[in-house]
């Protein structure tokens, strides 16, 4: 029976879909103005409604449909909700426009920062709104205020009204007024209808955070030193984890002085964060810059065992005792590969009763992942090979971002990242960087916290996740319910529209650090726009379908029924660390995917001794549970594993972009050439600025260039260039490069931010512009064989692309060759 109610259920909601999708067509933004009518330019202005995921531009002219005289929205209790309406001056300049809200219900206005009230110049095109070149005004900062001094002409400014409803709050329809006053001019009245849902939002399972140090905000004394502000307005944007960072936050932690006072600043700052609402006992924090291992790379001494095991302890009791979260210790910040000594460095840990976490890429998931017990992943990297391999291991896969700080905090990606991608991918947790980057702002006048409305949208996308949530438990507790089999695969069809709408798009992409080109399918959600997905307007009616769901099945209880799962990464060659290759080939043929996983593992351990298991490891590539570490095993046999090359080349082609990066890092090693320092470069070279990109038509790689114009100045290769400037710059240098014969050669950068083009002796040689911003931290190379002169003076010239912040050749450039 429940069979045949299932497919009844399937039918239903694929209908719904299709007849829903052809309603969420999008309208678009008006292409020109509409023609004011004399009562609109008589009354100096209208008033119109504007979805809270929509940008508006301070030239923003609403189209006429958007005017109107009511607005009205539903949350839940205990759930905070933010509606918005726009005020465009139709004709002369408007003096203190005011925005009166009554209702029983709090509400709080904002506006567009007074600042930023004005557009920009140059005004930032509709096509730049989704790049970093958006003027700062379309990043939407909110200020607390209900009144705007002064509007011009043709110029539009929003009013954000977040609305909440506490715990104790009557469900029912709550009826308002919004009053909008101009000097001068007539008044418009608006009526505000709030439906209070008859539930109380549950809070979510898994951690949303983000990191955050009070050290950069201490530089002022305006701000008092707990930050309990912060925490606070975390806590109300629906945030339950967050970052402490050690010396920043708490001084230097001497964890060989055992237990530290009540007033050290880490008891203070823990207990502030705890009672604004923001942590508490069942879902962890990352602890930055930690001294509970060797950072030999800031020169710090490292624990001895008893030591280390006795600060673990301390921890660990002080989440028992005093409610404090689990410290997840935050390791290497996105690890390069390779990244030297950093299994070195964390080996201590792993024997003891502490998490290891990381922000990564899914190369650093791949070379890592079985250092790691939470890989914090990068947006768009996640693929279900990288989690399935993650539970395998008993690592969780959690993600973050970066890149919606560069987007202009776009309110409709920072929704969907935070809920729908989070959910739709089963994520462990989420967090972004950060807090104090662009997020929010500090009034300095009366040092309240302002937020973006990117930051207001991060909370709707936790929130989306909640209900969600609260749809599943629902459906948990009444599984045989027509009504639940019906809301699961609601649930699942969402599911897929948010993971398959990526996976149709695959664009080529040039590995630099492992030389293949390959298509991607991962799910990235950095490039959500309105329809893709989903219509703007769709994400209020999902969220509405799930309350109706709650409602109808019956909510859950709000409160945190499980506890947050604590898992931590296996050390799975253990059991045939101390055996031998037979052994191991023996194991890899084992009927249990443990003993067969155990076994691969223990053979990437022993590195090139591993050789006579080739063939079998070969097979073991077939075998979805081993294929990862087959793969790893045969990387780390290296040169002799060359007869497996034609069967991990066939693995470039899988549908899982983790399993293609695997057999591409493979392959690299099967064919790795030992090198060995040739010769090094100068400190300095010569350096000019390209704001202008005239350099390559110009041909400044040109050995005949004048380096000693005054447009060329000497520069360091082993700093960044000036902070601030983003663009094309040049570096030239001439060096002898000894003769080598026939051996293979490369010039090795230690790091160049973000991109390189090379050229040698005015000939185009190579560059990584197809890599990102991403490679900004690793070494990259590029081979010279036979593009230089043996024995001889060679002119270097190197174009770099940077898009953020410092940038250049930052580390020392040497030639490397083939031993």
């Amino acid at each position: 029976m429940i069979r045949y109610q299932l497919i009844i259920c399937v039918c239903v909601v694929l209908i719904t879909v299709m007849a829903s999708g052809i309603a969420y067509a999008q309208a678009g933004e008006p292409t020109a103005a509409p023609q004011w009518g004399e009562a609109e330019l008589e009354k100096g202005y209208v008033v119109f409604d504007h979805d809270t995921l929509e940008r508006m531009p301070g030239d923003y002219v609403p189209a006429r449909q958007k005017i109107t005289d009511s607005l009205s929205c539903a949350l839940a209790r205990g759930e905070y909700k933010s509606v918005q309406i726009g005020v465009h001056a139709t004709a002369d300049e408007l003096r203190n426009i005011r925005v009166t809200v009554t209702c029983d219900l709090p509400v709080t206005v904002y506006h567009r920062r007074a600042d930023r009230i004005a557009p920009a110049t140059p005004t930032a095109t509709a096509a730049d709104l989704d790049k970093r070149v958006a003027s700062p005004s379309e990043w939407m900062y909110l200020q607390k205020g209900n009144t705007v001094e002064k509007l011009p002409a043709g110029i539009s400014v929003n009013f954000w009204l977040t609305i909440h409803a506490a715990a104790d709050t009557a469900p029912a329809m709550h009826r308002g007024k919004i009053r909008v006053e101009v000097d001068g001019r007539p008044t418009t009245d608006l009526d505000l209808a709030v439906d209070v849902r008859p539930f109380q939002l549950a809070p979510a399972r898994i951690p949303f955070g983000m990191w955050y140090s009070r050290g950069h905000y201490n530089k002022s004394d305006a701000f008092d030193a707990p930050h309990a502000f912060v925490y606070k307005d975390m806590a109300e944007h629906s945030l339950n984890s967050v970052s402490f960072s050690v010396p920043r936050d708490f001084g230097e932690v001497d964890f060989t002085r055992l237990p530290l006072k009540d007033d050290h600043p880490m008891i203070k700052i823990i207990a502030t964060a705890r009672e604004a609402g923001l942590v508490n006992g069942h879902f962890p924090c990352l602890l930055e810059s930690s001294t509970l291992y060797n950072e030999y790379r800031e020169g710090r001494t490292s624990l001895t065992a008893a030591q280390l095991r006795a600060a673990v302890a301390w921890l660990q009791k002080q989440q028992r005792e005093h409610r404090w979260p689990e410290m997840i210790v935050y390791g290497w910040d996105e690890p390069p590969v390779p990244a030297p000594g950093l299994r070195e460095m964390y080996t201590p840990l792993r024997a003891l009763p502490i998490r290891l976490g990381s922000a990564m890429s899914a190369k650093a998931a791949y070379a890592y992942g079985d250092i790691y017990d939470v890989w914090i992943v990068h947006d768009g990297h996640v693929t279900p090979e990288m989690q399935a391999e993650a539970a395998r291991r008993g690592a969780q896969v959690w993600t973050y971002t970066y890149r919606l700080w560069r987007q202009s905090y776009n309110p409709l990606i920072q929704r969907h990242y935070a809920g729908l991608y989070t959910w739709a991918l089963k994520l462990g947790g989420n967090y972004v960087w950060e807090y104090y980057y662009g997020y929010n702002w500090v009034d300095p006048v009366s040092k309240e916290t302002m937020p973006t409305t990117g930051w207001e949208a991060r909370r709707e996308g936790i929130d989306d996740y909640r209900y969600l949530q609260m749809v599943e438990d629902a459906i948990k507790a009444k599984p045989n319910d027509p009504l639940a089999i019906e809301a699961s695969v609601w649930l699942e069809t969402l599911r897929s529209r948010v993971v398959s709408n990526y996976n149709q798009d695959r664009d080529g992409y040039w590995d630099d650090q492992t030389g293949f080109s390959a298509s991607t399918s991962r799910v990235e959600p950095h490039t959500v726009e309105a329809g893709k997905p989903f219509g703007v307007d769709e994400y209020e009616q999902i969220r509405a379908t799930a309350a109706d769901y709650i409602v109808k099945l019956g909510p859950a209880s709000p409160q945190l029924s499980e506890a947050y799962p604590v898992s931590y990464v296996k050390d799975e060659a253990a059991s045939f660390r101390s055996r031998s290759v037979e052994q191991c080939i023996a194991g890899l043929r084992s009927s249990r995917a443990a003993t067969r996983r155990s076994a691969a593992w223990a053979l990437f351990e022993m590195g090139p001794k591993a050789a006579p298991a080739v063939s079998e490891l070969v097979k073991a590539l077939d075998d979805p549970e081993v294929r990862i570490p087959a793969l790893k095993a045969l990387e780390a046999i290296g040169q002799k594993a060359a007869p497996a090359s034609a069967k991990v080349a066939s693995l470039l082609s899988h549908p899982d972009d983790f399993i293609r990066q695997g057999a591409a890092f493979t392959l690299k090693g099967l064919t790795t050439v030992e090198k060995k320092l040739l010769a090094e470069t100068p400190e300095m070279w010569s350096f000019r600025k390209d704001p202008g990109k005239t350099g390559e038509s110009e041909k400044w790689f040109l050995p005949t260039t004048k380096k000693d114009a005054p447009e060329w100045s000497r520069i360091s290769t082993h700093e960044f260039w000036e902070n601030g400037y983003t663009g094309y710059g040049w570096y030239a240098v001439d060096i002898v490069i000894p003769k080598t014969g026939d051996k293979r050669v490369w010039l090795h950068f230690g790091s160049v931010d973000e991109n390189y083009t090379l050229w040698i002796n005015g000939q185009y040689v190579a560059d990584n512009m197809d890599a990102g911003p991403g490679v900004w931290n690793v070494p990259v190379e590029a081979e010279i064989t036979g593009k230089f002169k043996q024995g001889e003076s060679n002119h270097i010239g190197v174009r770099v692309n940077n898009t953020a912040d410092a940038g250049g050749i930052y580390k020392p450039v040497t030639v490397l060759v083939e031993e």
